[in-house]
Parts: structure tokens; sequence; C-alpha cells
């Protein structure tokens, strides 16, 4: 009997991982969508490299990246496909509006909530406003050991922020329950749920005494979602204005967008320094920004930058030290761009922009 033939290493997930891309991105032009997507993932010797990554939701749930969830994790009755295993992102069930229900707390529960807050990575690029809009929207839910917080198979209408206590999160592999993720006083879980109007897809349970901050569904969506959706938008924007990405994919734009991190520069702040290690590119979203050099006592004024200009990607790509100084002239928000994430998504097309570099630069 002939063997049969057999998957290759990483085949599965590199088909799981492209449908997810497909499903969230809805390319008009899929072919083309799916061979910059393969190229993108190819390694060395015929390798792949696989991150995914949702649109700006961070990976604090274990539960995200577990592959058990991957597969035979939907009921039968909620007719889950394959590829849906994350689900579609429904944009038109997000609120455009919603009013924020106040719920009120002790000063004794605002402070344990904010250190909450602080420590939970989902939350990290909320602004001032929405953390504020969070912090309103959040109530407390005590519970006991044993208590079934979440349960597989049902709809999600809650996202969890620990507290404290221990909990433990199982999920049907094969029709047996296997724990897949521990939380011990910290992490958040029931977002996915949420995000993708899916069955939960796992259940979890309180192992001992403790205590959550709960997020309805609606407030979730208005604040987290709508939140990364917009500053996706809005990053994605930038990358069009720049000329150096203009021969990138649109798959490769997106994947930039959600490379970005957020940062905020007082007045006077100096950004980086002449002569230090070029590792990041920065785009300016709101603000403005001065680019100068030292010649002994004096001080050169090479150029002022403002709304939607961006400054270091030269010296990224080169990697060379920084040619001038740049400081903030006002509170300036920064969309930033890590060498690490630039190399993995641009790494193959570095010979290209170099070139782009070297037509613009003269």
């Amino acid at each position: 009997m002939a063997d049969r033939p057999r998957v290759p290493d990483g085949f599965q997930e590199l088909l799981e991982e492209l449908s997810y891309e497909v499903l969230k991105q809805r390319p008009s032009d899929f072919i083309q969508f799916s061979i910059d997507f393969l190229q993108s993932r190819r390694g060395p010797n015929g390798t792949f490299i696989t991150k995914r990554t949702t649109s700006g939701f961070a990976n604090d749930d274990p539960l995200r990246n577990n592959r058990d969830l991957h597969f035979n994790s939907c009921p039968q009755n909620n007719h889950c496909a394959y590829a849906m295993a994350y689900g579609r992102i429904d944009y038109a069930q997000f609120p455009k509006s919603f009013e924020i229900q106040k719920i009120n707390k002790s000063e004794e529960q605002a402070t344990r909530l904010n250190s909450a807050i602080q420590s939970t990575q989902l939350f990290k690029d909320l602004n001032e406003n929405e953390l504020s809009a969070l912090f309103d929207a959040m109530s407390e839910m005590k519970v006991n050991a044993g208590d079934q917080i979440i349960k597989y198979g049902d709809d999600g209408d809650k996202f969890y922020v620990v507290d404290s206590g221990k909990f433990y999160a199982e999920v049907n592999v094969d029709g047996e329950m296997k724990r897949v993720a521990e939380y011990d006083g910290s992490g958040c879980f029931g977002e996915l749920a949420l995000i993708y109007n899916t069955p939960r897809l796992a259940t979890v349970i309180a192992e001992t005494p403790g205590a959550l901050w709960v997020l309805d569904r609606d407030s979730f969506r208005a604040i987290i979602f709508n939140s990364a959706y917009l500053r996706r938008q809005c990053f994605e924007g930038l990358l069009e204005k720049v000329e150096l990405f203009k021969s990138l994919s649109t798959y490769q734009q997106s994947q930039l967008a959600d490379a970005f991190q957020t940062k905020t520069v007082g007045p006077s702040e100096v950004i980086f320094k002449e002569g230090e290690p070029g590792n990041e590119v920065f785009f300016i979203n709101k603000g403005s920004v001065q680019v100068y050099r030292e010649d002994g006592d004096k001080v050169v004024d090479i150029a002022e930058l403002n709304d939607g200009e961006y400054f270091g990607e030269v010296d990224l790509i080169k990697k060379q030290p920084r040619a001038a100084t740049v400081a903030a002239k006002s509170q300036v928000e920064l969309a930033v761009l890590d060498a690490d994430n630039f190399e993995r998504i641009l790494g193959q097309n570095k010979d290209q922009l170099m070139q782009r570099i070297d037509s613009y630069s003269h």
C-alpha cells in the first residue's frame, strides 16, 4: 500500500493564516493579495514566517494563540466553518455613536481599576478620553471558586479583566475539555467573541475566589474596537502619503499599519539626538517638530515638519546614526514603527526602498 502524501510542516498554519487575512481584509483582488501574502511569509530555505496580528488588538489573551482553538472548536449547531474560527469582522454591527453608562465606584475600587487598566496590554493605545470612558463603563464582579465565567459555545456579551484570583480556560478538543490557559491575578479574556461575533471558543472557570472587571459588549465595541479601527485607518492614511512606501502592496501597507505604536511628546522634548542609533521611523499624527544640527555653540535649523509628515526613515533603512536632532515644537502625537517590525515586513523590499531613497534624496 502506497504511503499517504505527507502535508508539509506548517502548511496547515499557513493556509489558516491566509484564510484569516482574506476574511479580515476582504481584498478586491484576492489572487494578488494571496501572492503578496505568501511572498511576505517566505523565509530562508523554503520555510515560512507566521505572525498573526489582529488590527491593533494586543496579544494579552493566551487563547488567541492556542492552536487547539483553531479547529473543532465550534458547536455543531452554530454552523461554524473552518475559516471562521476567528470569524469575519462585521464593521456594520459596531456602534458609531454610543452613550457610555457611568458606573459609580468607591475610591478603593477606583484605585484597583486604574491599576488593572494600566497593566492590560489591550488598553495601551487608548487616548485619555477613551480611558475615561472605559473607566466609567467597567463594573466589578466578585466570584467564588468553581464559578463558570464564560461557557464554551455561548454568545459573547462581556469582556473581562482579571483583578484578583486564579482562573483557567479550557476548550473542546475532540470531544474532551482541555485546559489551555491560566490567569493569576492579571490578564483578560472574552474579546474574541465580541470582536468577531462568534460563539465563545472556551470555558473560563474561577479556580479561587477573586474579582473581575467587566465591560459589556456595546461599550467594548464603542471604545476598544472603534478606537483600534480608526487608529488603523489613520495609520494607513499616513502611509499613503509616504513616497517611500507607494510601491508596497496593500497587504504590506496594512501590516505596517498594524505594527505602529503611538507616542505622545511634550513641547521642547527631544525625540532623538544626532548620532544616536537610527532604529525607528516616526509619522506625525498631530503637532509639529523641529529638525536641527548643532555646530559648536550654534544651532542650525534644517526643517520644520507638521501633520502628516514623517522622519527617520533614511537612517532606519541605511542603518546609520541619526544625521540630526528632532525635538517637538508643540505637543506631538506620533506613530512609531520600530526596526524589528520594519525588517519583518519589508526586509525583502530593502533594495527597492534604497533605490527610492536615492531617487528622492538627490
